[in-house]
């Protein structure tokens, strides 16, 4: 079994969202981890109860390049960047993204999934550039907003602007509807990795956050600005333009 903890960010449990905390199958954990917010505490625990068997590694592990290198590196794997990553996908997963489509009224490969949020605000270009970015591009192919639980404050915003969105989606299933899109764009988050990672060609937009280290890997392009305002709905369409347009 491989349990994922970051031990460099302590306290640990006040990290998990209350539905999670309130029992079900992770409860038994949930009451290990409260007991061991201190990370040295954490790994002779994990250390005891796995026998010898178990190793920690760093959440940021040091040296250049991207991180999942850097990971790499710590289980002793010998890799060269440039490197690429994806993952597949069963014709079942794809046959219920395209059911899902086939609801909205879309085709494979007729659309551009916009992915507006992340993990935090602070990486986020402002939701109504999503929307005037939308606008452009639409006399050329139609856009599908996916929204995660932390971006459920927008609906009422895409919604208004006449925007397919749709939410609650899992990441089986937003990962086909990536790959069967015409491409995407995102901002520097999870959703986008998973996007670039399912073959979708896409933009990732980038701010705070150095995308040597973070970055999208698979077929996506980068574009950074700071402050993240600063980029332009106009400059985003020319790019996205691009990789539709192949």
């Amino acid at each position: 079994m491989l349990l994922k903890v970051h031990l460099d960010q302590a306290p640990m449990a006040a990290r998990y969202e209350p539905p999670l905390a309130a029992g079900g199958a992770h409860g038994n954990w949930l009451t290990f981890l409260r007991g061991w917010d201190r990370p040295g505490r954490m790994r002779a625990a994990l250390a005891a109860a796995a026998e010898g068997r178990a190793s920690c590694f760093p959440f940021r592990p040091p040296g250049a390049g991207h991180v999942a290198a850097g990971y790499l590196r710590e289980i002793g794997e010998d890799v060269a960047e440039p490197f690429d990553c994806s993952i597949e996908l069963s014709r079942e997963d794809l046959d219920v993204a395209e059911d899902r489509l086939v609801g909205l009224g879309l085709e494979a490969g007729h659309y551009l999934m916009v992915l507006p949020g992340s993990g935090s605000p602070a990486k986020n270009w402002p939701a109504g550039n999503f929307v005037a970015l939308a606008k452009r591009l639409a006399s050329r192919i139609r856009s599908l907003v996916i929204l995660g639980p932390a971006e459920s404050t927008l609906e009422p915003l895409f919604g208004a602007s006449g925007m397919l969105t749709i939410s609650q989606v899992d990441l089986i299933e937003t990962a086909a509807l990536a790959r069967l899109s015409r491409g995407f764009v995102g901002n520097d988050s999870g959703v986008s990795h998973l996007a670039a990672a399912a073959g979708a060609p896409g933009l990732a937009i980038f701010g705070p956050t150095d995308p040597v280290r973070w970055r999208p890997l698979g077929g996506s392009i980068v574009i950074r600005r700071e402050p993240l305002s600063a980029l332009s709905p106009g400059e985003v369409a020319d790019r996205i333009g691009k990789i539709i347009g192949r």
